[in-house]
């Protein structure tokens, strides 16, 4: 009786769960006691599984623009999914009015429970006590309060614990003393938790805190960027600067690389800050971030949602521990919140935002939170987390396609054979070209959500562009898939399908660094004001550093004009500066201006005799181009995977209601168990490239995995057995 008060296993009455234990944990309790084995009680079985709640789930969002907070709202968003609950969705944008209106915002739509990432209690106490009075748990993730008994649960990282770990290693390994320049949150209580460990740790160690600055809230990236460069050129020699929060390195990186061009610490500032997020990764990579302190804080949004099912299924009490323990089926226990160190050398080579991959704890069992709640759940509640759907009807569907820029020949792969697999379910094609403009690409997103169609793929289009018109198509029930591109962030589209442009363009740049002429000029021709284009041009940077080669001449290219422009721009560049060493083409379509202004300038040469040419995608008119020696590489990836992939996601949804995978690059199964990843990028060079190439119709080199090559031939079995079509 005295074991039931301090035992609890969901979903047993106290004494069998004392039980359970007893039986569970027979030889350690007998070893401590010197009972006989025969004392052991035979366990009584767990209750059956009891039926999951339905519920609507209101997400305050504090501030959408920072990574660490979209990959908080991406796992809940998971987790909810797997329960088929409903999500209620509100951004404030990370200002105080926000907040406030958006937990009334949610509270007035009756949610049942909202979780928010990070929202300072004080700001919130009148919707809090709102929530309180009507019912609703209200449960925090993601920082540190100052106080917590307005919240039913909060389940957050220890940021003092965090701050302690990066402060002493910054003492341990950093130039050894100096000024520590502090870009400072500590007005919240995460941010000072954070800062006062700084102060603690760098006590009579010879650093010192020097300027010190508030990050505005509502510009976290520009604001801190403008006032460490201040900063920094008041003080030059400062040993330390200090990120609180973590999307400041998105601003303050650049700064750094640009004040002290080539050098490392303790040549230059020391810079740190909090979780390796893609961004800070890139940041890492490119220079301008030294270290930063991680923790996989997503368990924070597995457990908020565990609890929430827990209270609504069987009236168990919200746990009052910031950090609770759970137990494996080995009887292990399992504490998810452990901090630990991320350097240049530790970080992944690409990583994209929200899909990853961000660094692990070594504690296996740490890093697999998502498996055990997924296991636990399916025990618990009898959930399926990875649903396998009997054949079933394939649904009659009009499907919008919105073309980003019909003129290029990467995008024209995606259209065909998204065309070609939707012809294969008898869907109705419903298609806009947005010729590469702005104003097309919201026109053509209207005009398809006008025309009444059950979803939309479209093959890239800047999710920043097109907000209102995705908004929209949410409001309305009409799934809006990307494929093809990278995006800044993927919370307006129901899901994306995209290669990794970080690792594309860290393929290429790698192939250049060991085969290239050995150093000199890059003339780019860029996008780099797109999340794909940038993803790329990020990679480069990282890998050219220390090489001998140095960004030289750079242009945007006009996506009016993705072919004379920049033609006309290189030939410029080229007259001007004859020797550079590269021409690097981040936009595929320009290699059709740019391979004949190389021929004409440079006849009959090649490198290193005249610049290399290097861009993304085997196009056949890139092949061409090669061929007839006015292009020398490209690294290509067989996209059009992202076509068929978005096609059999959208069936799944519509005819059985299975949820859009959340991965960006998802792994399939084919029948003899293997693991299938169609996103495989490789080089392909004028030796490699078939002799003739028809555009759309190929043949496009392929990868070496055949299981990757064969995604056509996948699909089309998977769906006459899944739907029998064929």
């Amino acid at each position: 009786a005295q074991l039931a008060m301090y035992v609890d296993i969901d979903g047993m009455e106290p004494e069998d769960a004392a039980s359970k234990w007893l039986a569970d944990n027979c030889a350690r309790w007998t070893g401590w006691t010197g009972a006989s084995s025969s004392a052991c009680p035979e366990a009584k079985a767990a209750a059956e599984a009891v039926a999951a709640p339905q519920l609507r789930i209101g997400y305050l969002q504090v501030a959408g623009a920072s990574e660490a907070a979209q990959r908080l709202e991406q796992d809940a968003h998971t987790a909810i999914d797997l329960f088929g609950w409903e999500w209620v969705y509100c951004d404030a944008e990370g200002t105080v009015d926000g907040m406030q209106t958006c937990a009334d915002s949610l509270i007035d739509q009756g949610v049942d429970a909202i979780i928010t990432d990070g929202t300072t209690v004080e700001v919130i106490v009148d919707q809090l006590d709102r929530a309180m009075e009507e019912g609703i748990p209200f449960v925090n993730t993601g920082g540190t309060q100052s106080f917590y008994d307005r919240y039913a649960a909060s389940f957050n990282p220890d940021d003092g614990a965090l701050g302690k770990l990066l402060a002493d290693w910054i003492v341990e390994n950093g130039p050894g003393g100096g000024d520590i320049i502090v870009s400072s949150v500590g007005y919240t209580a995460w941010g000072g938790a954070r800062e006062v460990s700084l102060a603690a740790a760098i006590e009579g160690t010879g650093y010192v805190l020097g300027d010190t600055h508030d990050v505005d809230f509502a510009d976290p990236i520009g604001q801190p960027a403008d006032a460490v460069a201040t900063a920094l050129t008041a003080n030059p020699d400062a040993a330390v600067v200090w990120l609180t929060f973590d999307i400041a390195a998105l601003g303050v990186g650049p700064v750094i690389t640009d004040l002290y061009p080539d050098l490392d610490p303790p040549d230059r500032p020391l810079v740190a800050t909090f979780y390796a997020n893609c961004t800070t990764q890139q940041q890492m990579h490119a220079g301008g971030v030294d270290v930063s302190v991680e923790e996989n804080l997503e368990w924070g949004s597995w457990v908020a949602v565990d609890q929430i099912a827990a209270f609504f299924a069987s009236g168990t009490p919200f746990s009052t521990e910031l950090r609770p323990t759970y137990t494996d089926a080995d009887g292990n226990e399992l504490q998810f919140s452990q901090p630990f160190i991320v350097t240049p050398d530790t970080a992944p080579e690409s990583c994209e935002p929200v899909a990853g991959p961000y660094p692990t704890p070594e504690d296996e069992g740490a890093a697999g939170f998502r498996k055990f709640f997924r296991q636990k759940w399916a025990d618990q509640y009898g959930i399926e987390t990875a649903p396998v759907v009997e054949e079933v009807a394939a649904p009659q569907l009009r499907l919008g396609y919105l073309q980003v820029a019909g003129a290029s020949e990467a995008a024209q792969r995606l259209e065909q054979d998204a065309h070609t697999a939707i012809d294969l379910f008898g869907w109705e094609w419903v298609y806009c070209d947005a010729e590469g403009t702005v104003d097309g690409m919201q026109t053509c997103a209207d005009s398809l959500i006008d025309q009444g169609v059950d979803a939309i793929i479209t093959d890239g289009t800047t999710v920043e562009v097109i907000v209102d018109q995705l908004d929209r198509a949410m409001e309305e029930g009409i799934p809006f898939v990307n494929t093809g591109g990278t995006q800044s962030f993927y919370d307006r589209y129901a899901a994306s399908f995209n290669p990794d442009d970080g690792a594309l363009g860290k393929l290429l740049a790698d192939w250049i660094v060991e085969n290239g002429p050995g150093g000199g000029d890059i003339i780019v021709s860029s996008v780099g004001y797109t999340a794909w284009g940038g993803a790329r041009e990020v990679s480069l940077a990282a890998a050219i550093e220390g090489t001998g080669y140095v960004l030289g001449d750079t242009h945007d290219v006009d996506f009016a004009d993705p072919i004379g422009q920049p033609a006309d721009a290189v030939a410029t560049a080229l007259t001007a500066n004859p020797d550079a060493a590269v021409v690097w083409l981040t936009f595929d379509i320009a290699a059709l201006g740019v391979g004949p202004v190389i021929t004409d300038l440079y006849p009959d040469l090649d490198p290193p005799d005249r610049p290399l040419v290097a861009t993304f995608y085997a196009n056949c008119t890139t092949q061409q181009q090669m061929h007839a020696g006015g292009v020398d590489v490209s690294v290509e990836e067989n996209l059009e995977w992202g076509s068929w992939v978005a096609v059999d996601q959208i069936a799944a949804f519509f005819a059985s209601g299975t949820p859009f995978s959340t991965e960006l690059r998802p792994t399939y199964t084919d029948a003899d168990g293997n693991e299938l990843q169609f996103s495989q990028p490789f080089i392909v060079t004028p030796d490699t490239a078939p002799e003739s190439c028809e555009p759309v119709a190929g043949p496009y080199p392929t990868p070496e995995d055949e299981g990757a090559a064969g995604f056509r031939k996948f699909f089309r079995q998977k769906w006459a057995d899944q739907y029998g079509i064929g």
